[in-house]
């Protein structure tokens, strides 16, 4: 037995080309150099990740720090808001009131030249008014001159 176990070595060995070992170590190479490419990969992912924790964790220490100085920080900008707000409000308010005064200004202005504008109009309705009688007595007497005329031409051709 231990005899026919070497024989089959030696005949493997024989039958093993350079090419064939020359393929089995490219490929045993190749299989290792995956595995460093992974285990590379896997550490800088790792480094990666540490990298943001610790980037996470400078935050987090910062917002501590910070929290104490926001809260009054916070408040400034509440007051400076309110304070905007309250400028704003006071702008709209001075801007009405200009405008109000501005319309009383001139109501009152036109309340004391209303009647005097009021009797003109008045006056020349009245004028305008009775030019209108007139021209329409002066059709009334042309159009009764005219019925008389035709009258008397109908007459007269009626006794012809």
């Amino acid at each position: 037995r231990v005899y026919l176990a070497r024989v089959l070595r030696v005949n493997s060995v024989f039958r093993y080309t350079v090419a064939k070992a020359i393929t089995e170590k490219y490929e045993h190479v190749f299989d290792k150099a995956a595995v460093l490419n992974s285990a590379r990969h896997e550490k800088e992912r790792k480094q990666r990740k540490v990298r943001e924790l610790l980037f996470v964790l400078k935050d987090v220490k910062s917002l501590a720090k910070s929290s104490e100085e926001d809260k009054s920080s916070q408040r400034v900008r509440t007051l400076t808001t309110s304070l905007d707000k309250m400028k704003m409000k006071c702008s709209s308010a001075k801007y009405v009131q200009k405008t109000y005064n501005q319309i009383l200004y001139h109501m009152g202005r036109d309340s004391l030249t209303l009647p005097g504008r009021l009797s003109n109009v008045e006056q020349s309705l009245q004028s305008i008014q009775t030019e209108l009688k007139n021209e329409l007595v002066q059709i009334q007497n042309d159009a009764k001159t005219a019925y008389d005329q035709t009258k008397v031409e109908k007459e007269q051709l009626e006794s012809k």
